[in-house]
């Protein structure tokens, strides 16, 4: 049995096919490129299905879920990490409401 050459992911709730091995930015590329050159330009950014920042070369894995956020929605709003973008190892752990 082979393995698909191809990947389902989701962006902002559309379905789209990305060769495996793909990133994230390839996958919001395919959807939208404009929305791709705001991620890049830093004033989006994107998230996992839980709301947790995803890195724009990390590969997508079949059924993965992207939401496109404003960069400042996705920002730490602890003290300590303010200026860095909440992430799983971010110390301060403060709930994001």
């Amino acid at each position: 049995m082979t393995e698909p050459t191809e990947v389902r992911a989701f962006v902002n709730g559309a379905a789209v096919a990305v060769a495996r091995g793909a990133t994230v930015i390839d996958a919001v590329r395919t959807h939208d490129a404009t929305i791709a050159e705001a991620l890049e330009a830093g004033t989006r950014a994107a998230t996992d299905s839980r709301g947790l920042p995803v890195a724009l070369n990390e590969a997508v894995s079949g059924g993965m879920v992207l939401r496109i956020v404003s960069a400042r929605a996705s920002r730490c709003p602890c003290r300590p990490c303010r200026s860095r973008l909440v992430s799983r190892s971010c110390s301060c752990r403060t709930p994001r409401g």
